[in-house]
């Protein structure tokens, strides 16, 4: 119980933390979906936090509408009758600039699975975000693309500055290329695991990913893998998987960090 509380404690204070800061920001987001009341939720959410919401039934509706050029993110159905969300990405990026780099979330019942997730990145989509989804889950996608409370992946300067000097600055771009697929790699792992119950896999991987994030100075990822590995010890499976979901544009960010600095 007293676990449960300050988790609960924890989580309203996130959520008026974003709440604060959406209102302060406010913006315009697309909200792409071919179920009425999934758009209805989803705009209502966002219209209550401070931000104004327009809707699309479709992906033919979304790329007229982005092609304004008006919107400050995309929340994109992936599932739709004809052009699917997936496509209507690639037609996006295709578009002259601005437009192109609206930042684009994806919005599906599958994106904890490792393969969805690729599609996604490979069709130019930026995040994933899992349905059903609450308030504090929608604004916390928000935030990490519009500049929100934690839209930023930390490093350990000194620890990634240290391992450069010594490694020198070829097999240090080796070590971070292995970092970075290493992660991926047992990210996936961990959420295959957890849909199947195998929370032993969860310790086991979440330790080995928080290891390696610990020596490669990537202190988001070690905290989230951390996360994953109390919600394993506590037996919520629930908690494992939201915290994988999570952890995408964690690693993302990560990656996009340190990438620049092995370059």
């Amino acid at each position: 119980m007293v676990h449960k509380l300050k988790g609960t404690s924890a989580e309203t204070a996130r959520l008026e933390c974003l709440s604060a800061w959406a209102t302060a920001r406010g913006g315009h987001i697309l909200v792409v979906d071919d179920s009425e009341p999934n758009r209805i939720v989803a705009a209502t959410m966002l219209a209550r936090s401070g931000f104004t919401a327009e809707t699309a039934s479709d992906g033919d509706e979304a790329v007229a509408l982005a092609g304004c050029g008006r919107f400050d993110l995309i929340l994109m159905d992936l599932a739709m009758p004809g052009r699917n969300g997936l496509d209507a990405t690639r037609a996006i990026r295709a578009m002259p600039p601005p437009v192109d780099t609206v930042p684009i979330v994806a919005v599906s019942a599958n994106v904890a699975l490792v393969d969805e997730q690729v599609r996604c990145r490979e069709a130019g989509m930026d995040d994933c975000l899992a349905k059903p989804f609450n308030r504090h889950q929608l604004l916390g996608a928000v935030a990490r693309w519009l500049g929100g409370p934690g839209s930023d992946a930390r490093l350990d300067g000194a620890a990634v500055e240290g391992l450069r000097r010594d490694l020198g600055q070829i097999a240090f771009a080796q070590v971070v290329s292995a970092f970075l697929g290493e992660s991926w790699r047992l990210a996936g792992r961990m959420t295959v695991a957890a849909r199947d119950g195998d929370l032993d896999t969860v310790l086991r991987t979440s330790q080995t990913l928080q290891e390696a994030a610990c020596a490669c100075g990537a202190d988001d990822v070690g905290r989230m893998a951390a996360a994953i590995r109390q919600a394993a010890v506590l037996g919520d499976r629930g908690g494992v998987l939201d915290e994988c979901t999570r952890l995408a544009p964690v690693l993302n960010a990560t990656a996009d960090r340190l990438t620049a600095i092995a370059s």
